[in-house]
């Protein structure tokens, strides 16, 4: 993970949820392909009470980061659920994803 992950990390257990989630925007721009940077993302979207899109937000990186045989049928389900959960969070800063 970057050292703005870290930076993101710190953020959330220091509890200053706001300057985290600001700071995961910025670096997911820089970084969208970044796999271990939407996982943390979520785990400070879950803290800030945006646990939809927090959900939403690990369904997607499932769907675009795991090849399995038994998972790949299920990727358009999986992003679409993750669409509609990210959609539930109206102030949800990965909504686009």
């Amino acid at each position: 993970m970057c050292v703005a992950g870290a930076t993101c990390s710190t953020l959330r257990n220091l509890g200053r949820l706001d300057e985290s989630v600001a700071v995961f925007v910025r670096a997911r721009e820089e970084f969208p392909d970044s796999v271990a940077l939407g996982a943390f993302e979520s785990l400070t979207l879950h803290a800030a009470g945006r646990v939809n899109t927090a959900l939403g937000s690990l369904l997607a990186l499932l769907a675009d980061h795991v090849h399995s045989d038994k998972l790949d049928r299920y990727k358009a389900a999986m992003r679409g659920n993750a669409e509609y959960l990210k959609s539930l969070d109206s102030s949800g800063t990965t909504e686009e994803r």
